[in-house]
């Protein structure tokens, strides 16, 4: 044994002289190098790597799919939907999500690309499109949570601060509105080209106007809670030469006809994910008040929107398409395709159904979301020629003296078509006609009071947001319409508000990351993380 030992030393000695003859000739400066990994990027491969991530990060849009569509009661029924968005159940792992991508990931992407490309003169555009970037994200953001890290956030890296102060939302907004008119000033047709530009293809026109109308959205955030300055904003953006959003300048992203649950796939729409279920099992059902106000307009979209289905494939997109069949067969024809009310699940308040020979449909007269906005490869619209002509509408209608020569009606009328023809992005199996939209704007003309007209204008921004529901719900706090009542009052049990909640809550590990932050933001509502507290510009 003492032998064997010995020999196992003297192996060790020798080892260790060997390696000792060898370190005269190894830079050991090279084992902290990986060599397949490069040291820069090319911010053209992060831009079309951030623009993925608008439409396609499941993560950053689940609260959108479970607690907005419910809120604003556009879907209901399904267990996600109604158990966060109808019945108002506080969830931090869901609160969290939106805030940890968005920072952690976008943001962060965002801010390198500023950082490195700040002074460099060759690449102004790259930068430009960055800052404009970054105002959408954190639009999304402060109108989800109210005050944020703003100035200071993303700045652990270049300055080391990990623990940024939460800013007051009006600030915020103030700083995104010169942030977009100074980004829009930047793009030079002479300067670099965008070769990593996934939504426009480099064309700076288009950028332009995409800045201006997201500063657009911003200042018509603020019709209650500053009318003066939203009015000094909305006039200064319509007075800017490139103009806004116009036909054919929508901004949207193609994405890939793939279900992926993989935390680092963009490539496919995450909000269809979401709504196709991880058990390839949709339940996205209208909610009643969207259908009611479809059906009693005689909305030409009703039935392109919303489509009944048999479960009788395990693939969603080889179920039987029922629709027809119930209003040919069903005694109340139409009537028989009933939604379900705000706060109530799909099996709860069953419908009348009917018989048609041995076979009874029941569950089958619930309408759900036509299955081309599940469909991996849907677009996802970012912002649209629809929203800005019927926010035209409303801002010519409170100021009518902008620089703009069309009518509130022309804006309105212009606004409706354009968002029935947005549906051509999607594989929908019908389209709204020039005649049925000419039919229906005749049936459903604008109302000659100011309040009727402003209820008119922001239920069609509703009806448009159906795919957009963070935009939905911000648009609903901003202008009180459509006109909603909490889950309570149709007789539902809730679990955490008696109201429609006004915003999320902060994620809990913001007081323990960064407590001095959290808790100045937090004194400002009062002294709780109230999500019934009103953010900033969500005034009554």
């Amino acid at each position: 044994m003492k032998r064997i030992l010995n020999i196992k030393w003297m192996h060790s000695l020798l080892l260790s002289v060997l390696l000792m003859g060898f370190s005269s000739c190894i830079d050991y400066k090279d084992f902290n190098k990986n060599p397949v990994v490069a040291t820069t990027i090319d911010p053209n491969s992060q831009l079309s790597y951030i623009q993925l991530c608008m439409g396609g990060d499941w993560l950053m849009e689940q609260p959108f799919a479970y607690y907005y569509s419910g809120f604003v009661q556009q879907l209901q029924g399904d267990w996600s939907a109604t158990h966060f968005g109808g019945e108002y159940l506080i969830d931090d792992a869901q609160f969290q999500q939106p805030w940890e991508r968005i920072y952690t990931c976008h943001l962060k992407n965002l801010a390198d690309i500023l950082w490195r490309t700040e002074a460099d003169v060759e690449q102004k555009n790259i930068n430009a499109v960055a800052r404009i970037l970054k105002c959408y994200f954190f639009l999304i953001l402060t109108d989800m949570y109210g005050d944020i890290p703003y100035f200071e956030a993303e700045q652990g890296y270049i300055t080391g601060n990990v623990t940024p102060k939460f800013d007051e939302q009006e600030l915020i907004y103030k700083d995104m509105h010169k942030e977009l008119l100074e980004a829009e000033e930047q793009l030079d047709e002479k300067a670099d080209k965008l070769i990593g530009d996934i939504i426009y293809s480099g064309d700076l026109k288009k950028w332009r106007k995409f800045a201006n109308t997201l500063n657009f959205r911003i200042a018509m955030r603020l019709v209650k809670v500053a009318p003066e300055l939203a009015e000094e904003w909305v006039t200064a953006i319509c007075n800017i030469e490139s103009g806004l959003l116009g036909v054919g300048d929508d901004a949207l992203i193609h994405y890939m006809d793939l279900l992926d649950w993989d935390e680092t796939e963009f490539r496919r729409n995450g909000l269809a994910q979401l709504w196709r279920s991880r058990e390839n099992a949709p339940m996205c059902y209208f909610c009643t008040t969207m259908w009611d106000k479809l059906k009693t307009t005689n909305d030409p979209r009703l039935l392109i929107l919303g489509r009944c289905y048999a479960e009788d494939s395990t693939d969603p997109f080889l179920r039987t398409d029922l629709t027809d069949f119930i209003i040919e067969k069903a005694p109340k024809q139409l009537e028989s395709i009933e939604a379900i009310k705000p706060g109530f699940y799909w099996w709860d308040n069953w419908p009348a159904g009917f018989m048609d020979g041995d076979t009874y449909y029941g569950k089958e007269c619930r309408p759900q979301l036509n299955k081309g906005f599940i469909k991996g490869d849907s677009p996802a619209i970012f912002m649209s020629y629809a929203e800005t002509e019927l926010l035209l509408a409303e801002a010519k209608l409170r100021w009518p003296a902008i620089n703009d020569s069309k009518t509130v009606e022309t804006h309105y009328s212009n606004g409706v078509k354009a968002a029935m023809g947005l549906l051509k992005n999607f594989d929908l199996g019908e389209e709204v006609s020039n005649t049925e939209m000419a039919s229906y704007l005749s049936r459903n003309p604008l109302p000659s009071d100011k309040d009727g007209q402003l209820q008119f204008i922001n239920e069609q921004l509703w009806i448009l947001h159906l795919i957009n529901p963070s935009e939905a719900y911000s648009n609903w706090r901003r202008s009180g319409y459509p006109v909603l009542k909490p889950s309570t009052e149709y007789g539902a049990a809730v679990k955490d508000s008696r109201t429609i909640p006004r915003r999320l809550k902060y994620p809990l590990f913001e007081q323990t990351y960064n407590p001095t932050g959290y808790y100045e933001a937090v004194g400002r509502m009062g002294g709780e993380d109230n999500w019934n507290c009103r953010i900033w510009w969500d005034k009554e």
